[in-house]
């Protein structure tokens, strides 16, 4: 399965999209799990969708960075297994 991300940073908001389609043979309700490379994402995104609380708290405790483990970089390489 490919994963298609697109990342756009607009000063201090950074939005994230990852979408991937899975082969026709594979049933809708497959759960999918996809290596992410280590670092303090859990602590420095606000998940909006899919909709897992009816609350999202704003900032997140960890800013993403200029260098290191939390770099913007580093975020948008953050999905193993993808291109571009």
């Amino acid at each position: 399965m490919a994963i298609h991300l697109t990342t756009l940073a607009f000063g201090r908001l950074v939005i994230q999209i990852a979408n991937g389609k899975l082969p026709a043979d594979v049933p809708l309700d497959t759960v999918v799990n996809v290596d992410m490379t280590p670092g303090p994402w859990n602590e420095a995104v606000v998940r909006v969708w899919p909709i897992v609380q009816e609350t999202a708290a704003w900032p997140p405790t960890v800013a993403l960075q200029d260098t290191g483990e939390a770099s913007l970089d580093a975020f948008c390489d953050r999905w193993g297994g993808t291109e571009g």
